[in-house]
């Protein structure tokens, strides 16, 4: 980036920035960046565009194709995450803390968790409840993926 572009995006930044973005455009270049080797979080891309974090979730949720590239950019990243952490490039806590926010597999059974912990509550407030899952990839969906201990 050149001192003009640099200065462009400092500028808008600081109290000029257009009052409407163009998603699209923002969507490219959200998987062109997902692509890199070098790109990890969310926070990142948001630093280097000098864009508001707050953006990306609105537009998400605004914008069909701007969450299409959000939910792909979010599996590239997770991916990457879960390399990173394979090849010991990426701390376990650095990996555990946002690990939902980028693997929506990983998210949807805590979700499930979460829905099945709150139903037990009801039933009964005092109690702890523990789970084990099942993590055989030939179970079908509606299979029962959790025990009660």
């Amino acid at each position: 980036m050149n001192d003009a572009e640099l200065d462009l995006k400092i500028k808008n930044c600081l109290g000029g920035r257009p009052e409407k973005y163009d998603r699209e455009e923002y969507a490219v270049k959200l998987l062109k960046w997902a692509s890199k080797s070098d790109s990890t979080n969310f926070c990142q891309f948001c630093a280097e565009e000098f864009l508001s974090a707050k953006y990306i979730s609105q537009w998400a949720k605004e914008n069909e194709m701007f969450r299409e590239a959000y939910d792909i950019a979010r599996l590239m990243l997770g991916a990457k995450r879960e390399s990173n952490l394979n090849k010991n490039d990426l701390h376990v806590k650095a990996y555990d803390l946002n690990a939902k926010v980028y693997d929506p597999f990983l998210n949807d059974q805590f979700m499930k968790e979460k829905k099945l912990d709150a139903e037990l509550k009801k039933d009964n407030p005092d109690e702890k409840h523990f789970y084990f899952y099942d993590r055989d990839p030939t179970k079908r969906e509606g299979d029962s993926d959790t025990s009660q201990v």
